[in-house]
């Protein structure tokens, strides 16, 4: 008899599958699920790896180095049979209570809306909704029905991170239903260090500006803010010199950030956040915009492009 559920677990080279230990937890029966575990550098290949082996009808995607509580799968299930006609369906990824201290509060800034924008519904708890989008969710929690999956074409093997923002688009724009669902909510650890955290955002802005090329449409402008400020900060010893007002924009993104971080404070009863969150914020910030520029001078002007030809032919 085929399982309900096939979970897919990517796993990098020497990684541990960390998340299979609270899944055994789970009260859904373990006869109605299967795990599989795909190792190597590409997750987006590992992925589709795994859902070409897969005997569910369902394909759960889960990052290794997260945790589920006792109800993800009870929870799952009971939302996919509430709702037959969806065909992807996602949750929120949690900052995991007992993570390091630059983690947590890694944890918050990415869940605010001033550094991560309509993103930041990936990392706390929204409302359910029917008409979810790569905003929403990401791959480190996705429910996907196997047929739905085949149709859309699985995972760009050329995007990694930031896959799933343009495996959740193009399922969107071939008329595939998305959904939300607070219930199905995981715990995924944050980057523990600044160099790790900066890099994983430059790598989100790379992908930003390479998704919207490869699926031919328009990205909203407000992507263009983080690019845009990494120019000026670049800028910023020539227009001191040139313009007495040059430093205007950074002493208005301060005090924006400062707004931000008052804000956080508020609603978390955290003062930590109101003295730390800016950092955070300017490094997220900066990094994504300096990803986005790197892939537009790849992309744009040939006698800078990737070597690695990031546009070679798909192979779905």
């Amino acid at each position: 008899m085929k399982p309900l559920f096939s979970i897919i677990i990517p796993v990098g080279p020497g990684r541990n599958a960390e998340v299979i230990n609270s899944i055994s937890n789970c009260q859904f029966p373990k006869s109605d699920y299967e795990i599989i575990v795909e190792e190597g550098t590409n997750p987006s290949m590992n992925r589709n790896r795994g859902a070409l082996k897969a005997r569910g009808k369902i394909l759960i995607f889960l990052d290794d180095d997260a945790f589920v509580d006792t109800s993800f799968l009870d929870n799952a299930a009971n939302f996919l049979n509430l709702h037959p006609d969806v065909d992807l369906v996602g949750g929120p990824q949690l900052t995991p209570p007992q993570d390091g201290f630059f983690g947590i509060i890694g944890g918050y800034a990415i869940s605010s809306f001033f550094a991560s924008y309509t993103m930041s519904h990936r990392y706390k708890v929204c409302p359910e909704t029917l008409d979810a989008s790569e905003f929403d969710m990401t791959s480190a929690n996705l429910f996907v029905r196997k047929t739905s999956f085949e149709k859309i074409g699985g995972f760009d093997e050329r995007i990694f991170p930031g896959e799933d923002p343009e495996f959740l688009a193009r399922a969107k724009l071939k008329g595939f239903c998305l959904a939300y669902s607070p219930d199905i909510k995981i715990y995924h650890k944050r980057r523990p260090t600044p160099k790790l955290l900066f890099r994983q955002f430059y790598l989100y802005g790379r992908a930003r500006l390479l998704k919207e090329h490869i699926l031919g449409t328009r990205f909203n402008p407000v992507f263009l803010a983080p690019p845009i400020f990494a120019v000026y900060i670049f800028s910023i010893p020539f227009l001191v010199f040139l313009f007495p007002l040059g430093l205007t924009v950074l002493l208005l993104y301060a005090f924006l950030c400062f707004l931000s971080s008052l804000y956080e404070m508020a609603i978390h009863r955290k003062i930590i956040l109101f003295f730390l969150l800016p950092f955070f914020y300017f490094l997220i910030h900066f990094s994504y915009g300096l990803g986005f520029l790197v892939t537009f001078f790849s992309l744009y002007l040939p006698f800078l492009s990737d070597k690695r030809d990031i546009l070679k032919e798909r192979r779905h």
